[in-house]
């Protein structure tokens, strides 16, 4: 399985990359920060720097999501994964 992941570097969102890695999943994580995402990258993640605000990223992703046979910075992905901070609604 493909997973894009928000909040990879986060407390919550590093745990959740490790047990999707150790379960064999192709992990990219947006992070904010790659420098507190190294653990993660040495294991296999693949770091995708932005934000939730980046339009642009995330209409990639989802345009990706409905149109897998096209190339772009993003491979296609079989899930993506959000935790929102609060406040916010998903």
């Amino acid at each position: 399985m493909r997973v894009f992941l928000t909040g990879a570097s986060g407390y919550i969102g590093g745990a959740v990359a490790v047990k999707l890695v150790n379960a064999g999943a192709v992990v990219r994580g947006l992070v904010r920060d790659p420098g507190k995402a190294e653990a993660l990258a040495h294991l296999g993640v693949e770091l995708v720097l932005g934000t939730l605000d980046d339009a642009d990223l995330l209409n990639t992703v989802e345009h990706l999501n409905a149109h897998p046979q096209k190339t772009s910075r993003l491979p296609f992905v079989d899930a993506r994964l959000h935790k929102p901070r609060r406040g916010r609604v998903a």
